[in-house]
């Protein structure tokens, strides 16, 4: 029992705070990337592979919300990449 002291039971994360976070952690990788001076073809390639490696590992329908709303931001923010460094 004591052991159990220290444990609380897990809450769900509700769908929309998901969703943000899934926005807010592609949002940072791409912003890391490009201030690295990765061009944004490699970051898209890269976030396909992310962003596919989320959608096959999703077992939960948060997991699957998250994943979804990563692969959308970072399609996205790599498509204003690609606009920028063509100087649109």
């Amino acid at each position: 029992m004591a052991g159990q002291a220290w444990q609380r039971p897990v809450k769900p994360i509700p769908a929309a705070n998901q969703k943000m976070l899934g926005q807010q952690v592609a949002e940072q990788t791409i912003i890391a990337q490009a201030s690295a001076g990765m061009s944004a073809g490699r970051i898209g390639r890269e976030q396909d592979e992310i962003a596919a490696h989320l959608l096959n590992e999703a077992v939960t329908p948060q997991g699957e919300r998250f994943a979804r709303e990563y692969d959308w931001t970072a399609r996205a923010l790599v498509r204003d990449l690609e606009e920028m460094e063509m100087g649109g």
